[in-house]
């Protein structure tokens, strides 16, 4: 079954381009589009679409005053947001909100697609290069306090690329138990609360690139 989107940006030009990108994929169907945040907002209630793409930024709001309104009729729509590095003081506020997922202007089909399993899986998925911006995620002792086992290392590679426990534990061809062991002390090595920092930490400090 095809997901069903609706795509919301005050540029037309943008709207097309995305909607050409999800119907090569085959995977994502769009089912409606609109430029401002009272435009989106009828729309995303009466279609209840199974994600929204949002720029941030809109003529007449944020993605943020969409997800207020919208997730008290349906708590189980997906946002997914596409931006720029510079509105980043206002993500923590968009993930409180509920959005899934922030991705850079410069999204891929690919990445685009990840985001979107991601999100409907119901978990956070954050360009490396925005995590920072959600997170406040600094720079760790680059002292060589910080060590990641051959294994780990494939395996927060493998999370950085949008892959689940059970994915990797495919590519590895390792147990999920033993996967989830991996990304537990990867995350405690890494002092991440969880994955999406946790990549965006090893980023920042060259442990993966």
């Amino acid at each position: 079954m095809e997901t069903k989107a609706i795509i919301v940006s005050a540029y037309p030009l943008v709207i097309e381009g995305l909607k050409a990108v999800l119907g090569i994929s085959g995977e994502v169907s769009v089912i409606s589009s609109a430029t401002s945040c009272a435009e989106a907002i009828p729309k995303i209630k009466s279609l209840s679409p199974d994600v929204v793409i949002a720029s941030f930024q809109l003529p007449d709001g944020s993605v943020c005053e969409i997800v207020k309104v919208c997730k008290l009729d349906n708590p189980s729509i997906k946002y997914i947001v596409i931006s720029s590095a510079d509105q980043g003081k206002y993500f923590e506020e968009a993930l409180k909100e509920g959005v899934h997922a922030f991705l850079l202007n410069s999204v891929t089909q690919d990445e685009l697609i990840v985001a979107i399993k991601t999100a409907l899986a119901d978990e956070i998925y954050i360009h490396p290069k925005l995590a920072s911006a959600v997170f406040g995620v600094k720079r760790m002792a680059n002292d060589g306090s910080i060590y990641l086992t051959p294994r780990q290392k494939q395996t927060i590679e493998l999370m950085a690329g949008g892959y689940s426990n059970k994915e990797i534990a495919s590519h590895l061809n390792l147990s999920v138990e033993t996967v989830n062991t991996h990304v537990k002390q990867i995350l405690r090595k890494l002092q991440a609360k969880d994955r999406a920092q946790a990549v965006a930490i090893a980023f920042r400090n060259s442990l993966i690139i």
